[in-house]
């Protein structure tokens, strides 16, 4: 079976919708408190309008426990 860049893909239990992922980056454009700006739900609506099947954020603090790095987005709150 060939397999084709823009056929869709099941990883465990998510499926894209083609194979294109885009990895993690820095964009360092969280608020001092580590909340999302503005800029960073239209980067990564940007990049979900334009057809890519999967998007890796980049750094996100995910504990109230992690050693915060400003500008970074952060999912706790503490």
């Amino acid at each position: 079976m060939t397999r084709k860049i823009f056929d869709t893909v099941t990883l465990h239990n998510l499926t894209t919708k083609n194979r294109l992922i885009r990895s993690a980056t820095w964009e360092g454009i969280a608020e001092d408190d580590g909340s999302i700006t503005e800029e960073a739900y239209e980067i990564y609506g940007e990049l979900s309008r334009g057809g890519v099947g999967a998007v890796i954020v980049g750094f996100t603090d995910v504990s109230d426990n992690d050693y915060y790095i400003h500008g970074a987005m952060k999912l706790s709150r503490t």
